[in-house]
């Protein structure tokens, strides 16, 4: 996230665009409720091409793609995290911290300290909205209303025969690989959140080897719409 140079201090004028370390004039931003637009939270079963839709939803809407990897390398990175807040309302840092105590306190996530950096950047990310995640619970951490959640599911033989092709594997290789990532998905899930009835936890589901990639992104996009048009209608 780069942002331009910080403007001379005898300037009188507060600077047209935003400048690092320079949160501008955020008084009327205060007011915003937050999230200030929506996201989506995928969630998908090994080899039901859930990386891939979501980076074709990013394309065509212009949004941020995060995956496991680029969470957990950017919540690591103070910088990144303090440039992403300092484009954001004062009250977001606040908006984090009540989002979280609301999780712990109604028993919905159980957070350890390594979880809690990824968990605060997904937040402070989809304070900002318009933005596609994909994986690491963040359909359970992140307000239903402001959050359109999708799991992406298929026939195990198409997801074994999607990874083989994928990572270049023998099809017993895949096999392996597909129940592999399945159970740590599921562990991950289950003892850092409290999923509840799981076809009632997501919004759609949808099998992307029966519909296909494109028509999953077109049946995504409408119910994102659809489910962000009463909230986010007047400022999005």
């Amino acid at each position: 996230m780069t942002l331009p140079d910080e403007a001379e201090p005898t300037n009188p004028e507060p600077p047209e665009g935003p400048l690092h370390g320079y949160a501008g004039d955020r008084g009327e931003s205060a007011a915003a409720t937050l999230p200030l637009a929506p996201s989506i939270a995928i969630s998908r079963e090994a080899g039901a091409r859930g990386t891939a839709i979501a980076r074709r939803i990013g394309e065509r809407c212009g949004w941020l793609v995060c995956d496991r990897e680029m969470l957990g390398y950017t919540a690591q990175d103070p910088s990144a995290v303090s440039s992403l807040l300092a484009e954001l309302p004062l009250e977001t840092t606040r908006w984090i911290d009540e989002q979280l105590e609301r999780l712990q306190r109604g028993g919905l996530a159980t957070l350890d300290a390594d979880d809690e950096p990824v968990a605060r950047l997904i937040l402070a990310l989809a304070a900002k909205g318009e933005v596609v995640f994909v994986g690491r619970g963040a359909g359970y951490l992140l307000p239903r209303e402001s959050t359109l959640h999708v799991q992406l599911i298929a026939p195990l033989d198409d997801r074994v025969a999607y990874l083989s092709q994928l990572l270049r594997l023998t099809f017993e290789e895949a096999q392996r690989e597909v129940a592999t990532r399945d159970a740590q998905r599921r562990d991950y899930i289950q003892r850092r959140f409290r999923p509840g009835d799981a076809p009632t936890a997501f919004d759609l589901i949808l099998n992307s080897s029966a519909l296909g990639s494109e028509t999953c992104v077109e049946l995504i996009l409408a119910a994102m719409m659809a489910k962000s048009n009463a909230r986010f209608q007047e400022s999005w």
